[in-house]
């Protein structure tokens, strides 16, 4: 199983979460280890990449860094409490969990 099974286009499982609530959980990660940290559009820009590791890996390495994808995992489930109070835009965590019901569906298609 892929996630271009379920996003249409290739990717990991990061792939999955709305690029906006990936980036959340990105810069909650990175607020104290960066200068500066970017905005989305910052790691997007003039990267042809379109899996979100490989847009991230690519600015990390333009600045002679490595990006630990591991980090921004850990603050995935921080995010989402924190802003579980109403401050998570609906769209991202919709998107997101459309996305993961999909894959989830197919597993269960799989095995069961």
């Amino acid at each position: 199983m892929e996630v271009r099974q379920i996003t249409h286009k290739d990717g990991g499982t990061e792939d999955l979460v709305h690029p906006e609530l990936y980036h959340a959980a990105f810069k909650s990660a990175y607020a104290k280890i960066l200068d500066h940290v970017p905005d989305l559009a910052d790691v997007q820009s003039g990267c042809a990449a379109k899996k979100r590791i490989a847009q991230y890996d690519r600015w990390f390495k333009r600045r002679g860094k490595e990006f630990d994808r591991a980090s921004v995992s850990r603050q995935m489930f921080k995010v989402l409490l924190d802003r579980s109070a109403g401050g998570l835009d609906q769209e991202w965590l919709s998107s997101t969990v459309k996305n993961f019901e999909a894959l989830f569906g197919k597993i269960h298609s799989k095995i069961g």
